[in-house]
């Protein structure tokens, strides 16, 4: 059982969600039933119904919990984008362990952008889109301060990014069957590597002091070539 930040059991509600986002990844919006839902998470099915109405208010709800994330986290990363590596990175990385946290998160969202496109568009722009709007105003703001890279195409790059994020964890498990390797195991060097990728398209390269030796040894070099 997952818990929350807090250390606390998710309370029903929680659960309802949790259980919900499975199923509806797994077996989509028909397929999944509140009596399936109820069982699983062990209740009756009048229970479930005092917390969500009907099936189309409790799919609305497991959406509306994946924006409200991202919307809390956006602002985070847009303060971040503008303000160094580090920051930008362990934000990136909280985003991503919610994701890893429960892997039907990616795969229902994966899902229903297929399957529910309107519902995902007009959610999208009601909770997403005045922030995603500011973080691209910050990365330019990046770009004059000469921090990201000034080739940088700030909409495609969220978007990309956002795209990566769910797909490394929705999909991760392709590699088992390509590289033999454990399903678990694989997902955080893709994690890994996706952070590393999303770093380095970004931000300009910082200058890299010189080592010790290179700087003990210029002097050296400067002197040989007079006295030649």
């Amino acid at each position: 059982m997952r818990r929350n930040s807090d250390d606390r059991p998710p309370n029903a509600r929680q659960r309802i969600i949790e259980e919900a986002t499975r199923q509806f990844s797994e077996v989509g919006f028909k397929g999944a039933t509140l009596q399936s839902i109820a069982d699983a998470v062990g209740m009756q099915k009048p229970s479930l119904v005092y917390h969500f109405r009907s099936k189309e208010g409790l799919h609305r709800a497991v959406l509306e919990n994946l924006m409200l994330h991202w919307q809390n986290k956006v602002p985070r990363l847009m303060e971040a984008a503008a303000s160094g590596h580090d920051r930008f990175a362990s934000t990136l990385n909280m985003v991503l362990d919610f994701f890893k946290a429960d892997r039907n998160r990616a795969r229902f969202a994966m899902r229903e952008s297929l399957d529910n496109l309107d519902m995902v568009h007009a959610l999208a722009k009601q909770h997403l889109r005045p922030w995603i709007t500011v973080l691209v105003d910050y990365i330019k703001i990046g770009q004059r301060m000469g921090i990201i890279k000034p080739e940088v195409d700030p909409r495609s790059y969220i978007i990309l990014i956002m795209m990566m994020t769910l797909g490394a964890v929705a999909f991760g498990s392709v590699s088992r069957p390509l590289f033999d390797v454990d399903e678990e195991k694989s997902l955080e060097p893709q994690l890994k590597e996706l952070l590393r990728i999303a770093k380095e398209a970004l931000f300009v390269e910082r200058a890299k002091p010189p080592s010790d030796g290179a700087a003990k040894g210029a002097p050296a070099a400067e002197s040989s070539r007079q006295k030649s």
